[in-house]
């Protein structure tokens, strides 16, 4: 009989002992799930999955290029070390050590962060596109003619941009003939003394275009009266493989469905342990077993094996103990990938990266200033007076625009309230660090994407990098002050280094006190 009791309670101690280690191993281990908020949170501010460059180079293929995954470990772990061995490809790829290590990784994070940047997850997302035009050849060269000479002041709808809208061009002037006539040249209209054409344009503010021939006025002027209509938009399926995946997360539904399944074993070695034991004791003519709940057995299992109870709990209160701290670490404070809805749907792939406007446009005190500055409605403005309608979005957020700068686009003119747009703050720093962006991009030449990421490529703005101490750190650690020895600012500093650290030392941030406690809290 204590042989048939003792093995089931072993089992049960086993079975409970890998319940519990199992669920807290799955808390405190880091997953395959991870490996994109890695990647994002330590590489994705100077490298793209892709092939193009953005601080460092891109990532596609770099199976290929480095020598093995053992190498690509190490150089994660601390590229410094691999060049100090005089390995020539590591320093061909970073001759001025400019990446900073990142010793603060466990192996099993650097093991994840190097197979997901072998294999990266791409993501095809739906997105609207620009029409596929099925207008005819003809069509597309009278279109552009009208862009090129007509539509910066007038469109061919209702709505007013500096000229009237062009809608129904054809039932207000008295005939086509007018019309060309206007067209070539305006004024001499007016000049022979045709009242409707002096109330249409008094000042005679509409150029001539007598560079025109005949036969383009006339093919822009059955244009203008029937315009052919707009091409629906379809969407397309765009790759944006630096993104990271959205798989789901199903540690939680796995550890449920472990636990029932535990219970469910338990219970049934349980009974089975009962009803052998009372064939056992029925034959020896013995009475049944008493039966005890499970609690009540595990208390008394407990109550007899107590050394093994103590290991087993210190063990727990350590991995619970891990586990508080990594989430302190990793989650408490720290906002990578924060990404708020905006009042508008602003795309800065649209403005900075395909039409290439520089961020200082629009964030005019970035090398001016402690704060990069929100631009103010009239800079919007400033284009969108004439551009009524977006490639994506269509008219709906630039009306957005319009609603807060009291612009009336069919009537050309500010007649209405002015609101604020209500931007949500993405990058927040604590209210006792000190940070200017005057000094970062002005005097150390830093670039927007080494602490934004690759704006270009985003539409509203989320939180690329997780703007820790220990990031911060880092980077005055690694980082060069450029123009040190050609500046005479910094001769005599520069000389005082160089007898400090070397001629040929690296004269980094924190070398001119730049990890001081002062310099960022005072």
């Amino acid at each position: 009989m204590n042989t048939l009791s003792a093995m089931p309670q072993k089992k049960l101690l086993v079975a409970f002992s890998f319940l519990f280690l199992c669920f807290f191993a799955n808390i405190n281990t880091v997953s395959a799930q991870d490996a994109a908020k890695l990647f994002k949170t330590n590489c994705g501010a100077c490298h793209s999955l892709k092939a193009n460059k953005l601080v460092g180079p891109g990532l596609e293929g770099i199976g290929d290029r480095v020598p093995d995954d053992q190498w690509l470990f190490d150089w994660i772990k601390d590229n410094k070390a691999v060049s100090a061995k005089g390995d020539d490809y590591a320093k061909s790829l970073n001759p001025t050590g400019a990446m900073p290590p990142f010793t603060h990784l466990s192996d099993e994070e650097i093991n994840i962060i190097v197979e997901y940047i072998k294999n990266p997850v791409a993501k095809a997302e739906t997105a609207a596109a620009e029409p596929a035009s099925e207008e005819s050849a003809e069509d597309k060269a009278m279109a552009k003619m009208f862009k090129a000479n007509c539509g910066s002041c007038h469109s061919l709808t209702e709505k007013k941009i500096v000229g009237p809208g062009l809608k129904g061009i054809g039932d207000r002037v008295p005939d086509d003939q007018w019309l060309f006539d206007w067209i070539k040249d305006n004024k001499s209209v007016i000049d022979k003394g045709d009242e409707y054409a002096k109330s249409l344009n008094p000042t005679g503010a509409m150029p001539p275009f007598t560079h025109l021939s005949d036969e383009e006025i006339t093919n822009l002027v059955a244009f203008i009266k029937n315009p052919p209509a707009p091409a629906e938009k379809k969407a397309v399926v765009v790759d944006k493989g630096t993104e990271e995946p959205e798989g789901e997360d199903n540690t939680a539904l796995i550890l449920s469905v472990v636990i029932v399944a535990l219970i469910i074993l338990i219970s049934i070695l349980r009974k089975s342990r009962y009803d052998l034991q009372d064939k056992v004791n029925g034959e020896a003519g013995l009475p049944p077993v008493q039966r005890v709940g499970p609690i009540k057995e595990l208390a008394q299992w407990i109550d007899t094996h107590r050394t093994p109870t103590a290991v087993i709990i210190i063990i727990l209160v350590f991995l619970g103990m891990r586990g508080c701290w990594y989430t302190l670490k990793e989650d408490v404070g720290i906002y990578t990938g924060y990404h708020p809805t905006q009042p508008i749907d602003y795309s800065h792939k649209i403005h900075a990266g395909d039409n290439g406007i520089d961020c200082k446009y629009c964030h005019a005190g970035v090398d001016k200033s402690k704060t990069a500055g929100i631009p103010t409605v009239n800079v919007c403005m400033n284009c969108h007076r004439g551009i009524s309608e977006g490639p994506t979005t269509g008219t709906k957020e630039i009306a957005k625009i319009y609603e807060a700068a009291g612009w009336d686009p069919n009537k050309g003119e500010y007649n209405k309230p002015q609101k604020p747009i209500k931007w949500v703050k993405v990058h927040n720093l604590p209210d006792f660090v000190f940070f200017s962006h005057k000094q970062h991009v002005k005097v150390g030449k830093q670039d927007c994407a080494n602490c934004h990421g690759d704006v270009k490529s985003m539409g509203t703005v989320e939180q690329f990098a997780p703007l820790t101490m220990e990031w911060c750190v880092d980077c005055h650690r690694e980082t060069e002050v450029p123009g040190m020895s050609d500046n005479p600012y910094y001769e005599k500093l520069h000389k005082n280094l160089a007898e400090t650290y070397g001629e040929d030392a690296k004269l980094t941030v924190d070398k001119m006190g730049g990890i001081e406690c002062a310099k960022c809290h005072y």
